[in-house]
């Protein structure tokens, strides 16, 4: 072991609940979804080093070996360090974890994995119950590590065999070359300190590094205490520094023009015909496990309804229906739901019905509990495939500014207005994180419409 100068380690990938889409480790929960926990969007790599001349947004996937037992699947994903991924394992047994960087998909049900590979990936692996980061015992194995480094500068090198990192303070592990890594959790069955003997078990945390990937602190939509630069308006700015220039520069006056809001749509209880969401009621269960809104705006002459479905599980927190002339969802706390949102009408020359792309559609979706229109907490919405956004009284910042991928966390604060273009289905993910407001068993959230391509309907139900 030698002492030698600590390199670079690169920026750090964001691994926060704010981009979890998917936590279910093992297939044990918390939530339901394919057997892993993905954190969506944790970083992305420079054009130099990504393809087509464009960033290549990350996704960090984390699956385990048969055999794991955690002792409370709701830490999984959900622990109290910025960058790190938690992972909790029941006393007395090991964990497996297979951890890989892959590109994110443009949909979220993309059945094929791209794999990404950085030129040296640097990984921290500590216990929770550790107040100085550090390590038991025992307590983790990694599989074809070339080095491994400490704070004091000391460095040893190793030869890719299976190593068992010391007691103590934990290390740094470069990975050279590397698409991820395969690593051993065992959870002494002592119950530790205060932490552990609560829980009877450990929480670890997985933290990555590389010098490969883009300044993850500007990542739109992670929300990092830490850092001065935040997209929601605060003191009239949208950004600092860089940032800022960027946002002036792309939220052009043109831009502004183009998009303007248009006729809202006003929706009423009358024209509510199913409102049975992922089959979860308050209609009758025979009704389609959707929410079906009927003339809700007018194209050319022609009615539009609006349809709501979900992808996968869904779990309300109270009815779902209208208020406030805008779309009701709500959502049990602590579960997460992807909504698909189409408006239809009826082809007179197919005799069937089909979706309608309107040219400009805007969306914004706030709590119902806040007085002004606005989003209690971080990553709670996460609008997919939209064009520009804008903050009230700001401008409109292009898409490509806000999200690493198609995808954007919005931060807490003011609720933004999503532009979307020739979008016939529009997806849209709700995920309540903290208790507040009125409802404490979950969240009620408005969804607000606007285009200038519709007109009020001349008929209304009822």
């Amino acid at each position: 072991m030698l002492p030698r100068t600590v390199p670079h380690f690169g920026q750090s990938l964001v691994m926060r609940k704010t981009n979890v889409v998917c936590n279910n480790l093992g297939g044990l929960g918390p939530l339901r979804g394919p057997a892993e926990l993905r954190f969506r969007g944790a970083g992305s790599l420079a054009p130099v080093a990504g393809l087509g001349g464009r960033n290549t947004s990350l996704d960090v996937v984390l699956r385990v070996k048969e055999g794991y037992r955690p002792q409370r699947p709701a830490l999984n994903g959900l622990g109290g360090h910025h960058f790190a991924a938690a992972v909790n394992v029941a006393a007395g047994t090991e964990a497996v974890v297979q951890l890989r960087l892959v590109r994110t998909p443009m949909r979220l049900e993309a059945k094929e994995e791209e794999p990404i590979e950085v030129s040296k990936l640097f990984v921290s692996i500590f216990d929770a119950e550790d107040p100085f980061q550090g390590v038991a015992p025992g307590e983790v194995f990694v599989k074809h590590a070339e080095a491994a480094y400490w704070p004091n500068g000391t460095m040893l090198a190793l030869e890719g065999k299976v190593w068992e990192v010391p007691a103590g303070l934990a290390p740094t592990l470069l990975f050279r070359s590397s698409g991820g890594f395969e690593a051993t959790l065992a959870a002494a069955p002592s119950a530790g300190n205060l932490v552990g003997g609560s829980w009877l078990g450990r929480t670890f945390f997985i933290a990555l590094r590389s010098p490969d990937v883009v300044q993850a602190e500007r990542m739109p939509g992670v929300s990092l205490r830490s850092t001065s630069t935040s997209l929601a308006p605060s003191g009239g700015a949208v950004a600092s520094g860089a940032a800022a220039s960027a946002a002036a520069a792309l939220a052009s006056a043109a831009l502004s023009k183009e998009l303007g809001l248009g006729h809202m749509l006003k929706l009423e209880p009358s024209q509510v015909r199913y409102n049975n969401l992922g089959g979860q009621g308050p209609g009758h269960l025979d009704e389609p496990s959707i929410m079906r809104l009927e003339k809700v705006a007018a194209q050319n002459g022609e009615d539009l309804d609006l349809v709501v479905q979900v992808r996968g599980s869904y779990q309300p927190s109270a009815p779902n229906g209208v208020s406030h002339g805008a779309l009701l969802v709500t959502v049990a706390m602590d579960t997460s739901v992807t909504l698909l949102l189409s408006f239809c009408k009826w082809s007179k020359e197919r005799s069937q019905e089909e979706d309608v792309a309107l040219e400009h559609l805007y969306l914004r979706i706030s709590d119902l509990e806040d007085k002004v229109p606005s989003l209690s907490s971080d990553g709670e919405v996460i609008f997919q495939g939209f064009q520009a956004a804008r903050f009230p009284g700001k401008e409109w910042i292009k898409a490509d500014l806000l999200q690493a991928s198609d995808s954007w966390a919005v931060p807490a604060g003011p609720a933004p207005t999503a532009a979307f273009k020739k979008q016939r289905r529009l997806e849209v993910t709700l995920a309540p994180r903290t208790r507040g407001g009125t409802d404490f068993q979950g969240r009620r959230f408005l969804l607000h419409f606007s285009s200038q391509d519709v007109q009020a309907c001349e008929v209304r139900l009822g």
